[in-house]
């Protein structure tokens, strides 16, 4: 969500802090442009019904064309081998041009609209807001939202749980790439601006905006601290509890019937039967579902434990450790 302070600056809206601003970004800008990564020599192994190749007409100096190769989009769905196909992906460019009759001869990167456009438009967006504030304390209320937006979105940037099918994912990855890179300049231009107008004030504002980052990341630690899903994946981390081919081992006993279990575990650690056995049963069952202790949409309770369990020098179950590092892996 954009702070109302700053929602008339000119390109705010590749400041991304959530999946739907993010969806938007791809819809109203995105385009994938596929091309061999080095010159190739009479495209042999391309297949034609996937891709529309153009020859650029370009030579090397041993004298090979030079040939883009954009994805037909009309045949996504005949992809039969994705991770192959993807040999030949540049990623997102040009989020601002792209049209119909968009010319690839003439293509710029997105790195060069972000530095010739994007950041110019959107630096001088900002100063006349600055201007047009009535007080130095409105100026430096934009200046601290501004960096705390940028920052919520580094941190959504950086966790974003990609999803979709292949092709998808690979798309958001490479928008949200360019988008941290987005904000990195942005950030490094809006702070050398801003110490040219109100040089003994920015690192204070700066250091105040790191207190409020750390205050609310402590926070929402805590309130997941206090969930039902951090305390039930609590008793796998510790090695209470652990499972294969849907049969559950608890004190050092096998347990074929999720009710049993169920029963016990609530008697023994003080949770709620009906608030735990939806989520045994679907962890156990391996279901993909948001009750599944070690789907991907868990994995910040996961990895807040294993940082609680580092912190406080535990060491985490074999079995724990296990699901966190494939679960990591998957969202690399």
């Amino acid at each position: 969500m954009i702070p109302p302070v700053l929602k008339n600056i000119t390109h705010i809206d590749f400041i991304v802090t959530d999946i739907f601003q993010l969806d938007k970004i791809i819809q109203d800008y995105g385009k994938i442009i596929y091309y061999t990564p080095e010159v190739v020599f009479g495209i042999p192994n391309i297949d034609k019904d996937l891709y529309l190749i153009t020859d650029l007409e370009m030579t090397t100096e041993k004298g090979e064309n030079l040939y883009i190769i954009q994805r037909d989009p009309n045949s996504i769905g005949k992809l039969k081998n994705p991770k192959t196909d993807y040999d030949y992906k540049i990623a997102v460019t040009d989020y601002n041009l792209f049209s119909e009759k968009f010319d690839l001869e003439s293509l710029p990167s997105f790195i060069d609209e972000m530095n010739e456009k994007y950041h110019p438009e959107c630096i001088e967006s900002l100063k006349l807001e600055l201007v047009n504030a009535k007080t130095e304390t409105a100026c430096k209320i934009i200046y601290q939202d501004l960096l705390l937006h940028i920052e919520e979105s580094n941190s959504f940037l950086k966790s974003h749980i990609y999803f979709g099918n292949v092709l998808s994912q690979e798309v958001q990855k490479a928008v949200c790439y360019w988008l941290l890179k987005y904000n990195e300049y942005l950030l490094s231009n809006v702070q050398q601006y801003f110490k040219t107008i109100f040089p003994n004030d920015s690192k204070l504002i700066e250091e105040n905006v790191i207190q409020i980052i750390v205050n609310k990341a402590d926070a929402e630690k805590e309130k997941l601290r206090n969930s039902n899903v951090y305390r039930i994946a609590l008793l796998f981390a510790d090695g209470i509890i652990s499972f294969e081919k849907m049969t559950a081992m608890y004190g050092n006993k096998q347990y074929d019937t999720i009710n049993e279990l169920a029963e016990i575990i609530s008697q023994d650690h003080k949770i709620s039967k009906s608030s735990l056995q939806p989520y045994l049963n679907q962890t156990i069952k391996e279901v993909s579902s948001d009750k599944n202790l070690f789907d991907i949409s868990k994995l910040k309770y996961l990895q807040l434990i294993a940082e609680d369990f580092h912190s406080q020098q535990k060491e985490l179950s074999t079995f724990f450790s296990g699901k966190i590092e494939k679960l990591t892996s998957i969202n690399e």
